[in-house]
This record gives structure tokens, C-alpha cells and sequence, in this order.
């Protein structure tokens, strides 16, 4: 549903990480690696940006709009707490792996 699931997301997570650790930066001088993964990145966002919304989350955008400020709290704080109960059981089953 979302421009950044699967392999873009995946890269794009990758490349920040190695913004931060500069881990393979070999014998690049320091700003020329930091500026040819800057245009990495700006490329992977330009690609993201590019795509159109899916169905469903321009209906869930539409959804959320219409509700008036204190339902549309209580409906986000209701879906964190449910996200965050998913992420907690993806969590403890990829550390029992």
C-alpha cells in the first residue's frame, strides 16, 4: 500500500545506515562519499515521490479528514496501540528465531 514497502524501503533504510556508519567508505575522500550517498538517497525519495497514492490510502486519507478532532485522536491513538501490539509480537517472534 505505501511507496516505500519492499525494496525501496529496504534500500533506503540501508542507505541511511551507512550515511550514519560510513562504514564502506574505502578510499573515497569523506565528502565525496557522503555526497554520492546523498544523491543516492535524493534519488530513491525522487522515485517514492513519483508514485501515485493507492487506492486504500487515499480512502484512508479521505476517512481521517472527515472526523472531527476529538474522534480523529481517539481513532490515531487506537491505531498506534494496535500497530504497537503487532510490532511487539512481530519483535518477539524474530527474536526467537
Amino acid at each position: 500500500m505505501l511507496s516505500l514497502q519492499g525494496d525501496p524501503w529496504k534500500n533506503l533504510a540501508k542507505l541511511e545506515k551507512e550515511m550514519c556508519q560510513m562504514k564502506r567508505q574505502g578510499d573515497v575522500a569523506i565528502e565525496d562519499y557522503k555526497s554520492a550517498l546523498k544523491q543516492k538517497w535524493l534519488e530513491i525519495r525522487r522515485q517514492r515521490n513519483q508514485c501515485d497514492r493507492t487506492n486504500g490510502l487515499t480512502k484512508f486519507i479521505n476517512g481521517i479528514v472527515q472526523l472531527n478532532p476529538v474522534e480523529k485522536h481517539y481513532f490515531l491513538k487506537w491505531m498506534k496501540f494496535s500497530l504497537d501490539n503487532i510490532a511487539r509480537g512481530n519483535l518477539s517472534e524474530m527474536r526467537a528465531d
